[in-house]
């Protein structure tokens, strides 16, 4: 319209018509052998991928072949060379999306499931001291393994395996997403650290999700998922850590139950902070006195609070 492009519905249900997907494939199916395994082991890392990630995944006889693979392949214009993001590396780049999504559709899920473990190893040595930046990264390749396993249907020991050591790393960038005011981010971290961890870091995750998802106004919710915090902790016998969500669930009630007053509130704040101190659990009891802090400056005694955290 007047010269400009405008988008008659939401993009993001825009879908690829079929005849698109038939062209990319039948141009896929034209490439030989190894290049055709050389553009599929790249898509596992991304739009964006590395020579040396390309060459660890590719079967050994095909190794010392794949630059010269990734080369022709920037001369069929699938690829274009980009810039790297790790020392002594090549980086190429798919000139759209979609070819890139075509190479990786046309795998099969167990070859996927052990590319993408593949590629967590090669990406944890390539990172080394900067593991911290792609720990997110590292994760997600972790989890698409585990996942891609079960829906093989193969839930075994190794499957489990690729699912803690996921949990812990969404857990990791989880805490660092939130620490850095990127509260959404940490949200999905937690959330898919929940359906993957074992219970001793399901009830860390349920409980930093809980303490969260008040800031995003998300009362109700932070409520459900407090007291699902507490039943996971206290079935494991982490009092502690049911005594944090309990908090959570206290302050949020208010917020959901108009019959909840905040002399209601006290009073149980007061519970937990009278148990963190037989069981001398400073964090916790620092917890508790800051939510009575809460309390306080919510009934105008702000002078009450500001002593409060004096003390602390």
């Amino acid at each position: 319209e007047e010269g400009e492009g405008r988008a008659v519905e939401d993009l993001a249900d825009v879908t690829v018509p079929p005849t698109i997907h038939l062209l990319l494939a039948a141009r896929l199916d034209r490439l030989d052998a190894e290049e055709r395994g050389v553009i599929e082991r790249g898509a596992v890392e991304g739009k964006v991928f590395h020579s040396g990630a390309v060459a660890t995944l590719s079967p050994q006889p095909v190794r010392p072949h794949v630059r010269s693979r990734l080369l022709a392949l920037a001369r069929k214009e699938l690829i274009r060379p980009d810039r790297p993001e790790f020392a002594g590396e090549d980086a190429f780049r798919f000139r759209h999306l979609l070819i890139r999504d075509a190479a990786y559709q046309a795998m099969p899920k167990e070859q996927r499931a052990d590319l993408h473990e593949r590629y967590a190893g090669w990406l944890a040595e390539a990172a080394r001291d900067r593991m911290v930046e792609y720990e997110e990264i590292l994760a997600h390749h972790l989890e698409q393994a585990y996942r891609y396993r079960v829906e093989l249907g193969v839930p075994d020991d190794r499957a489990r395996e690729l699912a803690a050591r996921a949990a812990e790393h969404l857990y990791a960038a989880a805490v660092r997403a939130d620490e850095r005011g990127d509260l959404a981010t940490a949200r999905s971290l937690l959330e898919r650290n929940v359906g993957l961890s074992d219970e001793t870091l399901r009830v860390q995750a349920l409980v930093r999700l809980s303490e969260l998802l008040p800031e995003l106004g998300e009362y109700a919710e932070a409520h459900e998922t407090a007291v699902h915090a507490i039943e996971v902790a206290d079935a494991m016998g982490d009092r502690p850590s049911a005594l944090r969500a309990e908090l959570v669930r206290i302050l949020n009630r208010s917020s959901i139950d108009p019959t909840h007053t905040m002399g209601m509130g006290r009073r149980a704040i007061e519970e937990v902070l009278a148990e963190a101190e037989r069981l001398g659990d400073a964090d916790l009891r620092a917890r508790a006195v800051l939510a009575l802090t809460l309390i306080a400056f919510f009934l105008g005694e702000t002078t009450d609070a500001m002593a409060m955290i004096d003390e602390l």
